[in-house]
Formats: structure tokens, C-alpha cells, sequence
């Protein structure tokens, strides 16, 4: 860069100036300061979508085991081997996150084993995600069964002590971005399972 030159004078360099230093500096900090709230959203999102996306990912695992016989094995009271058909399924339950569920099928009852179902975690990834409402038919519980039954998988949702009926409606949330939300909704009539996102249509 070669600098002006003024008779009598030393040369002079163009340069910025404090001012212009100053407004530099603050327009960086600015843009990178909506770069870490952009990221930092985005990583929410992400959570809530994962965390919906694993339980219908759970839930159509436990439907196809189910359909595909999945048993256990032990001995009866003679030591003779005998097998019995698993439901399986998963737990919601409010400010929570899901649960894997298997029980025994009671062949002669014909239902679930009910009062001995047991949970695991199924490796959600949840991170602040949670599920802050489970509704079905209309009426709102603090936590819902949802089980398939041998021999054809069929749904069954259970909680307390009673068996429901009714189309359910799981909503989760993110306890930083309130304003995200997604829900898992599940058909009575066909056992559909879809995901909406606030007025949106099913995923």
C-alpha cells in the first residue's frame, strides 16, 4: 500500500479508526451471537424430534415382536418346559420420558399380565424433552400402557387399573423452548400411529 504524501510532511497510511474498529467488533459479536441461539434452537428441536420419533420407533418394535410370537422360556411345576407369549409395549408417563414395557400373556385370561408388567429404558436420547400431557378419549391421565397383545398384536392401553378405549393423543415439550411441541396421536379404529407438530397435519 503506498501512502499519501503531503509536502513538508511524513508519509501518511490509510487506517481504520477507533470508531470503525468499534463498530466492527460489535456487528461480530452480534452475528455470532445469532449463530449460538440459532444452534442452540436447533439442538432443542432436534431433542423433542428424536425423543417422538424413538417412541414410534419402540412402539412399532414392540408391535412386530408381538406379531412375530416373541416368547419366553421356563419350566412348570412337573420341570417341563413350557413357553409363554410376551406383550409388549411402552410406558408414558407425565414429565417423563417413555419406557420399554414387557409383561407376560396370560393365555387364560386372555389379556396381559397387567399388575407384573416390567419397564427398561429403551436408550431415548431425550435430552430436555419430556412428555407434559396423555390424553385418551378426551380425558387427560397421568401416565397410559400402551401394550400389544399375542396373538395378533393387537392394542391395548391400560392405566391405574383399567383398560381404555379411545383415540390417544401423547404430547411432549422441550423445558427450555416451550413453544416446541410435538404430538404422537394413535387411532382407536386402526392402530395408526402418527406425529403432528403444533396445527400442523400428521407427519
Amino acid at each position: 500500500m503506498k501512502p499519501f504524501l503531503k509536502a513538508g510532511l511524513r508519509p501518511v497510511y490509510p487506517a481504520f479508526t477507533l470508531l470503525e474498529l468499534l463498530l466492527v467488533i460489535t456487528i461480530i459479536g452480534v452475528l455470532v451471537s445469532i449463530l449460538i441461539l440459532d444452534f442452540v434452537g436447533v439442538k432443542h428441536r432436534q431433542e423433542l424430534s428424536l425423543m417422538a420419533d424413538q417412541s414410534v420407533a419402540m412402539l412399532q418394535q414392540a408391535r412386530g415382536d408381538v406379531q412375530a410370537g416373541k416368547v419366553r422360556s421356563e419350566t412348570d411345576t412337573n420341570g417341563d418346559p413350557q413357553k409363554i407369549y410376551l406383550c409388549e409395549g411402552a410406558y408414558f408417563e407425565v414429565d417423563a420420558a417413555p419406557l420399554w414395557v414387557v409383561g407376560d400373556y396370560d393365555a387364560a385370561a386372555g389379556t396381559c399380565d397387567f399388575p407384573n408388567l416390567q419397564t427398561e429404558h429403551y436408550g431415548l436420547s431425550t435430552g430436555e424433552a419430556y412428555s407434559d400431557l396423555i390424553a385418551v378419549g378426551g380425558q387427560e391421565y397421568p401416565s397410559l400402557y400402551v401394550l400389544y397383545s399375542p396373538p395378533g398384536g393387537e392394542m391395548v392401553l391400560y392405566s391405574g387399573s383399567s383398560v381404555l378405549t379411545g383415540d390417544t393423543s401423547i404430547h411432549y415439550s422441550h423445558t427450555t423452548e416451550l413453544d416446541l411441541n410435538i404430538s404422537l396421536e394413535i387411532s382407536a379404529l386402526t392402530g395408526l400411529i402418527s406425529l403432528s407438530t403444533g396445527d400442523e397435519e400428521p407427519l
